[in-house]
């Protein structure tokens, strides 16, 4: 078993960015919404992390604290997300989605839900339970991170972006 790790780690490192690529994609593609790609998965983050800082933001997205500063001004001027600095520590900022931006993830979410369910029309029962399973298996793995574990980890300097 131990030897399929290595091409299993490369198949799921290759695959995931094709698949949210392409979904990025459909979703620019939709008039209806205007946003980018990047985007999108930021309002995903805060939806999973409500009260989220710009740090954690920075991390899921694998871009500079100052680019995702300048994602969130755009996201906070279209009225998706605020931004508060609580009074006990000036040096944090607190993201959330607003009310107009959960629906606005609400509708991209049924876009995207849609654009993959066509794009898996054609497996099988037996594919897509697969692929569920697969995809239990991922979540299971890398669920368990809280925003808490998650602001440690960037705070001791850990590897990657």
């Amino acid at each position: 078993m131990t030897d399929l790790l290595p091409s299993c780690a490369a198949k799921v490192a290759i695959t995931f960015p094709t698949v949210m690529r392409a979904i990025g994609q459909e979703i620019r593609r939709r008039p209806a919404h205007t946003l980018m790609p990047v985007q999108f998965f930021a309002l995903k983050i805060l939806e999973e992390h409500a009260g989220a800082s710009l740090s954690l933001v920075k991390q899921h997205l694998c871009i500079s604290l100052s680019a995702t500063s300048k994602l969130i001004d755009g996201l906070v001027e279209r009225g998706l997300v605020t931004r508060e600095i609580p009074l006990h520590n000036r040096r944090r900022i607190i993201l959330s989605l607003t009310g107009a931006g959960s629906e606005w993830l609400a509708s991209l979410d049924r876009t995207a839900c849609s654009y993959l369910a066509d794009r898996f029309a054609a497996l099988t029962d037996d594919d897509l339970g697969t692929l569920i399973r697969a995809m239990e298996i991922l979540d299971a793995i890398f669920s368990p991170i809280t925003p808490l574990e998650h602001e440690l980890t960037i705070k001791k300097g850990a590897p990657g972006c």
